[in-house]
C-alpha cells in the first residue's frame, strides 16, 4: 500500500473543490414570487389550484394565531425546503390535504406571499416538497 503524498493531496483537493463548488451553487437557486401588484394564482401538480384572495385571507389566518400567544398551534411554521427570491423568514400555512398530500401557502414576515408548494409524505418517511406554478 502507497503512502499519501503531498501531490496525491494536491490532487484530490483539485477534483474535489469544483465539485462542491458547483453543488453549493445549485442549491442556492431561489424560485421567483409572483409580483404583489397584480392578480395571480397558483397551480399545483396535484391538480388543484389558488388565487390570490383565496391566500390572502388564508395568510391573514395563519397571522392571527402568531399574535395570540394563547393559541397553542404548530401552524404557521417556518418553512425552508425551497427558498423564494423574497426578504424576511419564510412561513408555511396549510391549505389543504388529501391522500397524503398536503398543500400550503408560503408566506414571508411581512406578509407577502412567496408561492404555494404541494408536500408528499414520502414511503421512506421523507417528505418532497413541489413549488407550484404561478399562473
Amino acid at each position: 500500500m502507497k503512502p499519501i503524498t503531498i501531490s496525491g493531496v494536491a490532487t484530490l483537493f483539485c477534483i474535489l473543490v469544483p465539485v462542491t463548488a458547483m453543488s453549493g451553487q445549485a442549491a442556492s437557486v431561489l424560485v421567483q414570487v409572483p409580483n404583489p401588484n397584480s392578480n395571480f394564482s397558483f397551480l399545483c401538480p396535484n391538480g388543484r389550484d389558488y388565487d390570490k384572495n383565496y391566500l390572502i385571507r388564508i395568510i391573514e389566518m395563519g397571522r392571527q394565531i402568531m399574535r395570540n400567544s394563547r393559541i397553542q398551534s404548530y401552524n404557521p411554521s417556518h418553512f425552508n425546503d425551497i427558498q423564494y427570491n423574497i426578504n424576511g423568514d419564510q412561513w408555511c400555512y396549510p391549505l389543504t390535504e388529501e391522500n397524503g398530500t398536503k398543500d400550503f401557502v408560503v408566506f414571508n414576515s411581512h406578509d407577502q406571499i412567496a408561492g404555494v408548494v404541494t408536500r408528499t409524505d414520502l414511503t421512506s418517511g421523507r417528505e418532497d416538497y413541489r413549488p407550484c406554478t404561478i399562473l
